[in-house]
This record gives C-alpha cells, structure tokens and sequence, in this order.
C-alpha cells in the first residue's frame, strides 16, 4: 500500500502545468516552409490538431507539419490551396502567404505574470 502511495504521488508531481513562457519558447522552435495542396476549409472532419501537408518549396519533395499544441488550428479555415505556410526557427510569427497579400500571425506574447497576454496573437495583413 505504500508502495502504490508513494508511486501516485511520483506520478502526479511529475504533470506540470505548461506555463506561457514554455509555450512560447517550444513554438519558437518550430521550422516549416509548405504550400498547401489543400483547401483546409473544405474539410469535413476536423481534427483537433492540424497537420500541415503539402510541398517543400525548397525541396520539392512532399512535406508536413504536425500541430501538437493547436497554435495554428483556429487560422485552418485562412489556408487554401496553393497558400505558402511558412515558419522559421526563432521566429515570433508565422506567414500564411496568399496569391495578394501576406497573412503574419504572431505566436504567444506573455506579460509580466507569466500569463497569455490578452491581446495576443496579433494579425498582421500585408497586401502584396
């Protein structure tokens, strides 16, 4: 009975809550750069997750993304066929890029409380 006790406590203290900032900072690690091949709209069933799929511009080998922590997930219905996602490590933002124009969404921002800021993320529109 201790044992089990003591293996309970073990596996509970170790599930911790994700903070703001280690969020973000796993976010920032993300790399991808792929045009669409699908129209994610069109979807009829719509995972909890996005999984980005298409070519490799760089490449032009087939390619995707998995969206583990649903950070791209509200902007699917934004992305259509032929549309370049693209993410560079490091960066702050990610690019939907558009036949006119060029869609930068920021990641999360945190304030001084460690907590998602409110206004966060921005949306920029850039026509081209």
């Amino acid at each position: 009975m201790k044992q089990m006790f003591i293996i309970f406590i073990f596996i509970f203290s170790s599930c911790k809550e994700e903070t703001c900032e280690s969020a973000r900072n796993r976010e920032n690690k993300y790399h991808f750069n792929i045009i669409s091949t699908k129209n994610f709209r069109d979807d009829m069933i719509i995972d909890t997750y996005t999984k980005l799929e298409g070519i490799n511009p760089e490449t032009d080998n087939k390619d995707f993304f998995s969206d583990g922590s649903k950070w791209i997930t509200p902007y699917r219905d934004s992305i259509e066929k032929a549309d370049t996602l693209y993410k560079k490590k490091g960066d702050d933002f990610f690019l939907i890029k558009k036949k006119n124009n060029l869609i930068k969404i920021y990641i999360l921002k945190c304030n001084q409380n460690g907590e998602v800021d409110k206004t966060s993320p921005k949306i920029e529109v850039i026509d081209r």
